[in-house]
Formats: structure tokens, sequence, C-alpha cells
């Protein structure tokens, strides 16, 4: 196995990093607590708090588009990062981004643009 050292990982990079999983967890608890009473965290998705319908989907929906922004920031910045990990974090971003931009409509299966 090859490893590569001698590089130092930028500040931003490592806050983007750490970012994500916050941001993500934290709009999750709140869009979740703004939810009526139907909605049920186990059985549900966060899509659906995004979703059309939903309450506030405004709050998954900006922590989706910021959660793929910080994939995509974490990846320029892991420059000392094998290219294939690099470019799993790029798709990662990508897939968050859309997400965000498809969301589901209400009491229906999700579209095939938002599975994709």
């Amino acid at each position: 196995m090859q490893v590569r050292t001698g590089g130092k990982v930028p500040r931003w990079a490592v806050i983007s990093s750490g970012l994500a999983p916050v941001l993500l967890t934290g709009a999750w608890l709140l869009a979740g607590a703004l939810q009526p009473p139907t909605y049920d965290f186990v059985r549900q998705t966060m899509s659906q708090m995004a979703g059309r319908g939903a309450t506030d989907p405004w709050i998954m929906t900006e922590a989706l588009f910021v959660v793929g922004a910080c994939y995509l920031v974490t990846a320029a910045g892991l420059t000392e990062v094998r290219p294939h990990a690099r470019f799993l974090l790029v798709v990662a971003g990508v897939c968050s981004v859309g997400i965000a931009m498809s969301p589901e409509p209400q009491n229906q299966p999700p579209t095939f643009v938002h599975l994709a």
C-alpha cells in the first residue's frame, strides 16, 4: 500500500469536512421538530422534509445545498488523498445538490431525477 506524506491539509478543508455532518444532523433535527405529528423520523426520509408539502422545506433544502458544497470544498482541499477518494467526495457533493434541486412530490413516490 502506497502512502503519501508531507502534505498539509488546508484549514478550510478541515472546517468544511467537519461542518457537513454537523449541519446535516442539525438541520434534520430542526426540520423534524417542525414537522406535523404524522411525520415519523424512523420510517420517513430526510428528502421528505425537503419535499413539496413539508413544513418549512427550505431548512433541509438549504442544508443539502450547503452539505454538497462542503463535500466539494473538502475534495478540493484534500490534494494528498488518492484521486478515487476525492472523486467519491465530488460525487457525494453533486448528489446532495441534485437531491436538493429535485424535491420529492407530496404523497407520491420519488421522481426518477430525485432517485438518480
